[in-house]
């Protein structure tokens, strides 16, 4: 498995603001892997990690 970081941006015709979002996976030491993913506009930010370790094909929350 590799990691990466992946961003979006969407801007939908007749409203007035732009969502961002970001998806990152990265090694977090070991046998454990890192999954963020958060998204923002001029209202907020919403933010959410889990770290999880692989079993099979099948990810592990920790």
């Amino acid at each position: 498995m590799e990691s990466f970081n992946t961003q979006y941006r969407l801007k939908a015709a007749g409203f007035p603001f732009t969502v961002g979002a970001q998806r990152t996976l990265s090694k977090a030491g070991g046998e454990r892997w890192e999954m963020e993913v958060s998204a923002s506009n001029f209202l907020g930010e919403i933010r959410e990690t889990s770290v999880f370790t692989w079993q099979g094909c099948l990810p592990v929350t920790h």
